[in-house]
This record gives structure tokens, sequence and C-alpha cells, in this order.
């Protein structure tokens, strides 16, 4: 009996420092369910929640970044098209000859193509002007005409924990179609320059003011979208860090603790070896029977 409890005794001490060793080696309070299953439980929920909030964690930056992007292709847009304006102002002037404004109509052709380029932007190999058609090049050179190609489809994109937003804004609302455009101001003053007509010429200014207009517009909304984005942003990295204390408090082992916890353990198995030795050199019955 005294053999028995001794080797019991001995055997829960070194469970208990293989436990401590383990918990160390790993730095997780629990290492298999049958340690603490309430505690596992909790644990998978923490790590479930973390998971959906950093997914919308990363969706929101991706937003974010794409939203930036178009901001920058708008103002650059718009700069073109006040370059534009500029040109129209000093080539509407009755002092200016045929060969200025033919020279000024190259220079609202290469302003044209510009615009284009800006309006067939892609961000992560998806063109953001398109509508739902993100596959399919949204300003495509038809008959001599620059038309839009896209659809009007909104995305939508989850940016919070149960928020959602629309990240793009079709091209025609921003740069319209052939039928009536920044296209169809830019070719129309193009013209005017090599007809040399002052007229259209200063008809044309109004028409580009309207452009710039919409524009701004879009660039309000792209901005209030990301100022959104960002506040979304700074409420869920608060709830990611809240969750991820709340799970380093169950899951996270307290090193100092641990390493405390430890010495005592291996004193503890030391001395119930020591004590085991002197107990297995007492006399036993057969000692007596001899």
């Amino acid at each position: 009996m005294i053999h028995g409890r001794l080797l019991k005794s001995l055997q829960k001490t070194k469970e208990r420092l293989v436990r401590t060793q383990t918990r160390i080696a790993t730095q997780k309070n629990i290492s298999k369910p049958s340690e603490d299953p309430i505690g596992l439980s909790r644990i998978m929920a923490y790590h479930r929640d973390l998971h959906k909030l950093r997914q919308a964690i990363r969706n929101a930056e991706n937003t974010s970044s794409m939203l930036s992007h178009a901001d920058t292709v708008l103002q650059q847009a718009t700069d073109l098209l006040i370059d534009v304006r500029r040109l129209a102002v000093a080539m509407s002037s009755d002092t200016v000859d045929e060969d200025a404004r033919r020279s000024a109509a190259y220079e609202v052709e290469l302003a044209m193509d510009q615009v284009l380029q800006k309006a067939n932007t892609k961000f992560g190999g998806r063109y953001i002007f398109s509508g739902h058609k993100i596959l399919t090049q949204p300003y495509q050179e038809i008959g001599g005409v620059i038309d839009y190609v896209g659809d009007l489809g909104e995305i939508e994109q989850r940016v919070g924990v149960d928020g959602f937003i629309t990240v793009n804004i079709p091209g025609s609302d921003i740069f319209g179609s052939s039928g009536a455009g920044v296209f169809k101001v830019l070719l129309d003053l193009k013209n005017a320059l090599d007809a040399n007509d002052g007229t259209a010429i200063q008809a044309s200014m109004a028409l580009i003011d309207e452009e710039m207009d919409r524009i701004s517009a879009a660039l309000g909304t792209v901005g209030t979208r990301m100022d959104l984005v960002e506040s979304n942003l700074d409420q869920l990295h608060g709830i990611e860090l809240s969750l991820a204390g709340k799970l380093s408090q169950i899951e996270d082992v307290d090193m100092a603790v641990e390493a405390a916890e430890y010495m005592a353990n291996q004193e503890a198995y030391q001395a119930a070896l020591e004590a085991a030795s002197s107990t297995l050199e007492l006399p036993n019955l057969l000692d007596y029977l001899q």
C-alpha cells in the first residue's frame, strides 16, 4: 500500500511538471480539450469571431485603397479638363489664327486620349468604372466615337461588422457616353478648333464646366465613402484589439507565473523522488520472516 501510494503521488507530481513544461513550450493554457472544455469552446468562439472580423478589415482596407485610387484618377481627369478649358479660352479670341487653333486641336486630342485612359483605369486587374462588367473595358472607340460599354451596376462590399457600402460609380455617371459626356464635348471642341469656328469654341467652355461639375460631384461621393470606410476601419481595429485581448486572457500563458510554477513543480518532484528513495529502503514483511 505504501509503495502504491508513493508511486501514485510521484505520477501526479510528474504530470503537474510535464503539464507546466508543455504550457511553457506552447505558450498556451490549453493543449487538449480534456484540460478545459469550456475554456476551449470560448477560445474557438473568439477565433471564429476574429476570423470574420479580420476578413471585414481586409475588405475595408481593399475598398479604401480602391476609393483612394479612384479619387486620384478623377482628380487627374479634372486637371486635364482645366487645362483644356484654359486652352479653349485662349483659342476663343478673335486674334488667334487658324494655324494656332489647328495646333490646339491636336492638344485637345491628346487630352482626350489621356481622359480615356483615366476612364479605363484598372485596380487589382479590374476596371473600376465599368459597373458590374469589371472585366470589360468601359470606354471603347466604336465607329470613330468613344462610347460606354459597361453597365449601371453598383458593387457593394462589407466594410463593417454588419455594414455594406457601394464601392464603385458607373463610368456613365462620371464621363457620360457617346451621346453626351466629356468625350463628346472634347470631340466637338477639337472639331471646332479644326474648323476655326470661334463661336463653337466659346460655346464649348460652358460644356466643359458642366463636365467638370459632374466629375467634382463624383469626387465628393468618393470622398464621403472614403471617410465612412476609414471610420469603419477604426471601429473594426478597436473591436479586433478587444477580442484579441480577451482571447489572450484565456489562451495565452503568463510566462512569469508559469516559470515560477515550473520551478515549484520541479522542486516538488525532486523532493518526492528523494522521499520515495528513502521509503523504498524501509524493511518489509519478508525481512521479518527471515
